[in-house]
């Protein structure tokens, strides 16, 4: 299977998973703004999930206009990159069922490959 349809198609399964899993039962010793910060990073890989999927139903739309190209371009270098090390970042020092953080984790890490001009 092709590396970019496997990002393609995992993202939003994989931020679904995270969404679905964050309820489970967590340590009660554990500090709330690790709880914040795993909530906070699910957050940014969510948005930057739904940034993607407008920017791709626009390009589908027009075409792949070069000005669709033109905002891709802008949204990753200035955007969607820090949303993506956000994510992957607060996954790893935020707390919650180890699952989720894992869910987050892998999806920051293909929402790069998303962005990235290898391929598309």
């Amino acid at each position: 299977m092709d590396l970019l349809l496997l990002a393609i198609l995992g993202v939003p399964v994989l931020v679904g998973l995270a969404w679905w899993d964050r309820s489970a039962p967590v340590q009660a010793a554990v500090p709330q703004w690790r709880k914040a910060a795993f909530v906070i990073g699910l957050i940014a890989v969510s948005a930057n999930a739904a940034i993607y999927y407008g920017w791709l139903g626009y390009r589908l739309l027009s075409g792949g206009s070069e000005f669709a190209w033109t905002i891709k371009g802008a949204l990753a270098d200035y955007v969607t990159i820090y949303l993506a090390a956000l994510g992957l970042v607060l996954a790893l020092i935020g707390q919650g069922v180890i699952r989720s953080r894992v869910f987050v984790a892998l999806s920051a890490v293909l929402e790069v490959l998303l962005w990235s001009n290898i391929g598309v």
